[in-house]
């Protein structure tokens, strides 16, 4: 019983997952996939970033999460700035990934 409970747990909560994708003529250019509020990933073909796809993919996962979180790499300063300019503002670091691996993350928020 208690085994079929946490299969039922893990079926619901895969469903609270959201991805959108964009794309253009069949081919995918960017992918965003948020889990009950955070943004687990974003992902955009580095030969088309700076167009505003990430942007326009991380407006939408705010109007489905307003107070939407992500984590990203310490080292990534691209990415916070990025997510900083976006209107998220740091929250916090850990000096761990979420595997326990030593690579720092910076907690970031929407908080406008």
């Amino acid at each position: 019983m208690a085994e079929t409970h946490r299969r039922e747990q893990s079926a619901k909560k895969s469903l609270e997952a959201h991805m959108s994708f964009y794309s253009r003529q069949g081919y995918p250019l960017a992918f965003m996939l948020i889990d009950e509020g955070h943004m687990e990933a974003l992902f955009v073909d580095p030969a088309r970033r700076g167009i505003g796809i990430g942007a326009a993919l991380v407006q939408h996962g705010l109007t489905l999460h307003p107070k939407m979180t992500t984590d990203v790499n310490e080292q990534n300063d691209q990415a916070i700035r990025f997510y900083e300019r976006m209107g998220f503002k740091q929250t916090g670091r850990s000096p761990i990934d979420g595997q326990g691996r030593p690579y720092p993350l910076i907690h970031l928020e929407y908080l406008n």
